[in-house]
């Protein structure tokens, strides 16, 4: 089975904090569904959320599964246990007019870079790996298109690349004008940073890019430039991810199809992304009622 590296990192972690430390002990043989079911109080007792416990569990139930396989045990006595419920997320989608003040704010305080990858998070709904991991020829100016073929797995000193998770992931976007400029300034800042800087400049061949060249760290940019803007303008907590979710909830409002607005997600098929944003459509139902009503009221039209 080939792993991403992140997947192997986590999992690592997740054994050595929540599995060995404590149930490590426990002879395979002896491990009962009793001493699983504890498992779970104990890693919500000590504050983990149940994603979390479903995760690091759910390590535990694939060794299980082939420890049953290679008849080391007669069943997974996982199988027997009742995992805690996860709630289902609701992102905070912001609002047009609070995506508006969002990149109106950091193409006046952001280097360019990060404001073209604000505004194409916000316009095409890209992934904050695929953001980040976009090379520098993504864009096809003649055509307007933005080419996703590659995401930043981990950055810092030795950053990771890789491919999209899936086929669909590996998609190519028609760019909004803003999106088109935005990526231009970026490109032209990072130009000029390089003759600027000269040997000092570290270039990754990557489109958005920190100050020196290097790969932008999400969790930088989220604790040190999207979270301190959010608060300085007192817009309301949301995640840069949100701006993807943004972007598939206005367009499905606004009438575009699922087809188009999955493919544009590097959405795997029309169905997840209906499930995923039914109350996108729920919204849109709303809309259409109100021009139906609206229809009504101007042409007379079904008056008694």
């Amino acid at each position: 089975m080939n792993l991403r590296e992140r997947t192997v990192t986590h999992s690592e972690i997740a054994i050595r904090l929540h599995l060995a430390r404590y149930i490590g002990h426990i002879p395979l043989a002896r491990l009962s569904p009793a001493a699983i079911q504890q498992l779970y109080v104990t890693l919500l007792g000590r504050g983990l959320s149940p994603a979390t416990v479903r995760r690091a569990t759910g390590i535990l139930h694939v060794a299980l599964g082939d420890a049953v396989k290679r008849g080391l045990i007669i069943r997974n006595p996982q199988d027997n246990t009742t995992p805690p419920r996860v709630p289902r997320y609701e992102p905070a989608v912001p609002t047009p007019d609070q995506v508006a003040t969002y990149p109106a704010d950091a193409r006046q305080t952001a280097t360019p870079a990060l404001y073209g990858l604000y505004v194409t998070a916000a316009t095409c709904g890209l992934r904050i790996g695929e953001l980040t991991g976009l090379p520098e020829d993504a864009m096809v100016l003649v055509d307007r298109v933005l080419r996703v073929h590659q995401t930043l797995v981990r950055a810092g000193k030795d950053p990771v690349r890789g491919q999209p998770k899936t086929e669909s992931g590996w998609r190519t976007i028609l760019l909004p004008n803003m999106a088109v400029e935005a990526i231009r300034d970026a490109l032209r800042w990072k130009k000029e940073r390089k003759l600027r800087l000269g040997p000092k400049y570290r270039d990754s061949d990557l489109l958005f890019v920190g100050e020196f060249g290097r790969p932008l760290n999400p969790s930088n940019v989220r604790n040190r430039d999207h979270l301190p803007r959010l608060a300085r303008l007192g817009l309301p907590r949301f995640r840069i991810h949100d701006l993807r979710h943004f972007h598939a909830t206005h367009l499905i409002a606004a009438g575009v199809d699922y087809r188009t607005v999955g493919d544009r997600m590097g959405h795997k098929s029309p169905s997840f992304t209906i499930a995923t944003y039914a109350h996108a459509a729920a919204r849109a139902q709303e809309q259409a009622a109100a021009v139906a009503n609206e229809l009504q009221t101007k042409t007379g039209i079904f008056s008694r």
